[in-house]
C-alpha cells in the first residue's frame, strides 16, 4: 500500500503540487517560489521498497533545490544592452551590442548556484563580454578606391585599398581595432607613376613617389630609348641613347641600374627593371626625334602603339589643332574617320577602331562626321570637345600596313606637297637627297602619288620637318623611264651626300588653275572701268538721238506753213544747222 507515502521534506522556497495520486502512486512537481531558480529534478514519484517494506520518494524531493535569481550584471560596458529571460526557473541574461558594433565574450548568461558556497554567480563572466566600436571609413583622396565600399566597417575586418590609375602610396590593407583603423590610413595615389621627362638629355623618371635618374650600362639602347621617347610623345623611335657622366657621383637618387625594354611598352617602367649599383658611374639618356615642332595644322599620329620591331601602325588617334596634339572621343570615332586618318599617315585604310579606357584624357574634338573619301580629317565635319569625354574612352585606330617600299608625302598642307617617306618593310623614313645621283627622279614620285604631270618642284629646306633620316633604299630608274613602276629599289647607303630631306610639290595643277589675287583684283577692277565707260558712251549717244528727234519734229512743225515752191527749194537741214538754230533762234533761218 502507499498510504505510507506521506508529504515530502523539502527545501526553502521550494513548492510542489500533486501530477498524479491514487491508492498504488503518487507522484508531484517541484518547483520555486517567484524569483528563484532551481536546481534539480523537478518530478518525483513515490515507490514500494519490497526489501525494507517501506515507502520512498525517488528521486529525493530535499535534493531539489531553489535560490534566488542572481543581480543583474553590474560595470559592464556602458555598450552593453542586457536582456533577461527566464526558462523552467532557470535565470538567463543575454548580452547585445548596438548595430554594427562586433562583441567578444560570451552573450548569453546562466545564473548559477554553487552548492559548496551556497552562492549564485553569473557564467560566462559578464566583464568577458565586450563591444567593440566599429571604425567609420572616411573620405579617401582622388583615385583610391576601398574593398569593402561599405562606410561602417566591422572592428577585426580588413579594408584593402587600390588606386584606379596610378601607384597607391601608404599599406594596402588596413584593419579596424575598436573605431580605429591600424595602419593608419595614408593612402594616396600617385598619378605620375612611371612618368618620364628629359633633363638635358638624362631619363628622369617618377618611380614610388619619387623622381630618379637611370644608370646608364650596356643593357641601355635604342629599344629603351624608343619607349622613352614613345612615352613622351614624339615619334615612336628615338634617334640615340646618350651616356651622362655624373656632376656629383651619389647625389642623385637612381632607380634602376637594368632596363630590359622590347619596344612596345607603353611605359619605361613596363619594362623589366632592376637596381643594385651603378658602377659605370653614368646616367641614361635619349636623344628623341622631335616632329612636334615641325607638326602643321591637322597633322595626325598614333600614340602608345604596341609593335616590336615595326612602324607602329595602330594606337589612340591625337590630331594637332592650334598648336596642340588631342586626342578624338570613341562615341564620335567610327571606321570612315579611321580610313582617313590612316591614309593621311600614308596606310592603305582603317582595319578595326577601339577604345582606349586608360587614357580619359582632355580631348580636342567629340566627333568627326567622315565619309571616308576625305583626303584629311581636316575635310570632315566635326564637333569641338568641350573637355573629357562622356563615355571615358579615347578613340584608336588599327592601320592596314603598307606595301613595303610604299612611298607617302607627310606633314604638307595638303596630300599633294610635303616631306618624302619611303617604307622598308619596317620603319617609314625621309629619303634624303639623292636625285643627283639619278637613283629617282621626283616626276615619276608626283605621277605615282598624285597625277601624272602633277610636279612642281622639290627642296631640301626641311619646310616639312627631319623624319626619321635613315636613308636605306632608293629607286634606280632608267633615263627614258615614263613609270616608277619601271625603276628598281636599290640600296642606297653609302650613296648619300646630303641627309637633309626631300620636300616634294606636287601641286602643278593647283598653281596653274590658281591666280594671285592682287591679279584678281586689278582685272576685277579694269573691267569694272570698262563697263562703266560703255554705259556712259551708250547713254551720251541715246541722249543725242533724243535731241535730234525733238529738234526735226520743231523744224518740221515751222515749214508746214510755207509754200510748195519753198519746200521744194529748201535744202535738207544738217544736224550743225539745228544746232545753230537753237542758239540764234528759228525766226533768224525761217523768216
Amino acid at each position: 500500500s502507499l498510504q505510507g507515502c506521506a508529504d515530502p521534506q523539502v527545501r526553502d522556497f521550494v513548492k510542489f503540487d500533486d501530477v498524479s495520486r491514487n491508492d498504488t502512486s503518487r507522484t508531484i512537481h517541484l518547483h520555486c517560489e517567484e524569483h528563484h531558480s532551481s536546481l534539480g529534478e523537478h518530478h518525483s514519484t513515490c515507490t514500494y521498497d519490497v526489501i525494507t517494506g517501506k515507502t520512498k520518494w525517488l528521486p529525493n524531493p530535499s535534493e531539489f533545490i531553489c535560490f534566488a535569481f542572481c543581480t543583474p550584471p553590474a560595470d559592464i560596458n556602458e555598450l552593453v544592452t542586457v536582456h533577461n529571460q527566464t526558462q523552467y526557473d532557470v535565470q538567463l541574461v543575454q548580452l547585445q551590442c548596438p548595430h554594427y558594433y562586433t562583441s567578444s565574450g560570451g552573450s548569453m548568461l546562466t545564473c548559477i548556484y554553487n552548492g559548496t558556497t551556497q552562492q549564485t554567480h553569473w557564467e560566462p563572466d559578464p566583464l568577458d563580454f565586450n563591444c567593440h566600436t566599429p571604425c567609420v571609413l572616411p573620405d579617401l583622396q582622388d583615385g583610391v578606391k576601398s574593398s569593402p565600399e561599405e562606410k561602417f566597417i566591422w572592428d577585426g575586418e580588413d579594408v584593402t585599398f587600390s588606386c584606379t590609375n596610378g601607384l597607391l602610396l601608404g599599406p594596402e590593407k588596413s584593419r579596424c581595432r575598436d573605431g580605429d583603423f591600424k595602419p593608419a590610413l595614408t593612402q594616396r595615389c600617385d598619378f605620375d607613376q612611371g612618368r618620364v621627362r628629359l633633363h638635358h638629355g638624362r631619363v628622369m623618371v617618377r618611380y614610388n613617389g619619387l623622381e630618379g635618374s637611370v644608370c646608364f650600362t650596356e643593357e641601355w639602347n635604342i629599344h629603351n630609348a624608343n619607349v622613352v621617347c614613345r612615352q613622351l610623345g614624339y615619334r615612336p623611335y628615338a634617334v640615340s641613347v646618350k651616356r651622362i657622366p655624373f656632376l656629383d657621383a651619389g647625389n642623385d637618387l637612381i632607380h634602376f641600374d637594368s632596363v630590359l625594354c622590347e619596344g612596345y611598352e607603353k611605359q619605361l617602367i613596363d619594362c623589366g627593371i632592376s637596381f643594385s649599383s651603378c658602377h659605370t658611374q653614368s646616367y641614361a639618356g635619349v636623344v628623341c626625334l622631335e616632329a612636334d615642332e615641325t607638326a602643321n595644322e591637322w597633322s595626325v599620329r598614333l600614340i602608345n602603339q604596341k609593335v616590336s620591331d615595326s612602324e607602329p601602325s595602330s594606337g589612340r588617334i591625337e590630331i594637332y589643332n592650334n598648336g596642340q596634339w588631342g586626342a578624338v572621343c570613341i562615341n564620335g570615332w567610327t571606321r570612315q574617320s579611321g580610313h582617313v586618318v590612316c591614309r593621311q599617315l600614308g596606310y592603305a585604310g582603317a582595319v578595326n577602331i577601339s577604345k582606349d579606357m586608360t587614357n580619359n584624357e582632355k580631348a580636342i574634338y567629340h566627333r568627326f562626321e567622315c565619309t571616308g573619301d576625305e583626303k584629311s580629317i581636316k575635310d570632315c565635319p566635326r564637333t569641338v570637345a568641350k573637355g573629357n569625354c562622356l563615355s571615358g574612352a579615347i578613340g584608336t585606330v588599327v592601320c592596314e600596313s603598307p606595301e613595303k617600299f610604299a612611298l607617302r608625302l607627310m606633314n604638307g598642307t595638303s596630300p599633294k606637297v610635303g616631306r618624302l617617306e619611303i617604307f622598308d618593310g619596317v620603319h617609314w623614313r625621309a629619303v634624303s637627297d639623292t636625285f643627283e645621283h639619278g637613283y629617282i627622279t621626283p616626276k615619276l614620285i608626283c605621277d605615282k602619288l598624285v597625277e601624272e604631270g602633277s610636279y612642281r618642284n622639290y627642296d631640301t629646306d626641311s619646310e616639312f620637318g627631319n623624319g626619321l633620316v635613315v636613308p636605306k633604299y632608293s629607286y634606280a630608274c632608267p633615263k627614258d623611264a615614263d613609270s616608277l613602276d619601271e625603276c628598281l629599289v636599290v640600296d642606297a647607303s653609302g650613296h648619300v651626300t646630303d641627309d637633309r630631306p626631300i620636300s616634294l610639290y606636287c601641286d602643278k595643277f593647283d598653281e596653274s588653275t590658281s591666280m594671285n589675287p592682287q591679279l584678281i583684283f586689278l582685272l576685277t577692277f579694269a573691267g569694272a572701268v570698262v563697263i562703266v565707260v560703255i554705259a556712259f558712251l551708250i547713254r551720251i549717244k541715246y541722249h543725242n538721238k533724243r535731241v535730234l528727234h525733238r529738234k526735226r519734229s520743231i523744224i518740221s512743225e515751222r515749214y508746214d506753213h510755207l509754200p510748195t515752191e519753198s519746200k521744194e527749194l529748201k535744202k535738207p537741214i544738217t544736224y550743225k544747222e539745228l544746232q545753230r538754230t537753237d542758239t540764234e533762234g528759228s525766226d533768224t533761218v525761217f523768216d
